[in-house]
């Protein structure tokens, strides 16, 4: 969904009020929830989207979240968003075993990383490489 990434509020509601596929994914299996989460579009877009059917815990082919999108975008309001509507917040991708919570510090987030952390992100998870998110603060 292109309004998506064009943070166009009235053009996403009209899209979703039509009939479009709230979960309808690309070419990387990405939802119209992860494209929110990349870009940070407006919070509207990611209510509309939820609304509408949308999977806060919809996986693409690396299986990264939105939330891990979110988090490794420094985008704190779509980070509080997802997780107040169910969004996992310990789930690993397959390549790097990586939560949210190690996305956003190793992307130099650490506001968000201390949102995750308050909102319950466990801290003690081990990465494919042994490395909790805390390990990855002083490279």
């Amino acid at each position: 969904m292109d309004a998506v990434r064009e943070n166009n509020i009235l053009r996403v509601k009209e899209l979703l009020q039509s009939g479009e596929d709230a979960c309808q994914v690309n070419g990387y299996n990405r939802t119209s929830l992860h494209k929110a989460a990349y870009y940070g579009s407006d919070p509207e877009i990611f209510r509309l989207l939820i609304l509408y059917g949308g999977n806060v815990n919809a996986l693409d082919k690396g299986n990264w979240s939105p939330l891990h999108l979110a988090a490794r975008n420094g985008h704190l309001y779509a980070v509080k968003i997802l997780v107040s509507a169910g969004s996992e917040l310990n789930f690993q991708d397959t390549k790097h075993g990586w939560t949210p919570l190690h996305s956003a510090i190793i992307a130099g987030h650490a506001r968000v990383g201390r949102i995750l952390l308050h909102l319950k992100a466990r801290s003690d998870v081990k990465d494919q490489s042994g490395s909790c998110p805390g390990d990855y603060l002083s490279l």
